[in-house]
């Protein structure tokens, strides 16, 4: 564990004064909640494994802005902003379980971008979106679903993550997978 929350400041640095091994205290956060935490190695490694361990069962994946700063105590045992400030991203949640007759998981699928779908002619169901952003459409050549991915790629608003959706086989998909029999 790369770092242990505490209530207070002054509970962080009494505990700090205490271990064997070298620490900093910070103040963690993000829009939903903060914590103050002694972080014995890496403070981005700490932010991660901290955002991670939250509940992120709803909403899919999503990109949280992890903050922290340093901070001390003054002689009232106050907290005092420190020097040392930044902050992470950390990429949270699940794509949507894949579907269609292969199964729920994404590698069970065998994934191609036949020129049906469109897209350019040298890279069929593939579709640039402006600045860094990818489309791409593809099926499946055993059952006929479609993945549907957008890659925001760097040019992405706060919180924003790559997203992945599935379509269910048509006429058309499931005639193209009877041709590759």
């Amino acid at each position: 564990m790369e770092y242990k929350e505490f209530n207070s400041v002054l509970e962080a640095h009494v505990a700090l004064a205490a271990m064997p091994e070298a620490g900093t205290v910070y103040r963690i956060w993000d829009d939903g909640s903060s914590i103050y935490a002694v972080v014995t190695g890496d403070i981005d490694d700490a932010c991660t494994e901290w955002c991670e361990a939250g509940d992120w069962s709803e909403g899919g994946k999503a990109i949280i802005t992890v903050r922290y700063q340093s901070v001390g105590i003054d002689p009232d045992g106050d907290d005092m902003d420190g020097d040392e400030r930044g902050s992470v991203d950390v990429e949270v949640g699940d794509d949507p379980d894949a579907i269609g007759e292969c199964g729920t998981d994404d590698d069970d699928h065998d994934w191609q971008a036949p020129e049906f779908l469109g897209g350019c002619r040298e890279n069929p169901g593939v579709w640039c979106k402006g600045g860094t952003i990818m489309e791409f459409l593809t099926v499946c050549s055993k059952c006929g679903t479609y993945r549907h991915q957008n890659d925001y790629g760097v040019q992405r608003n706060p919180g924003q993550a790559d997203e992945v959706s599935y379509r269910e086989a048509d006429e058309r998909s499931l005639a193209w997978v009877a041709e590759q029999e």
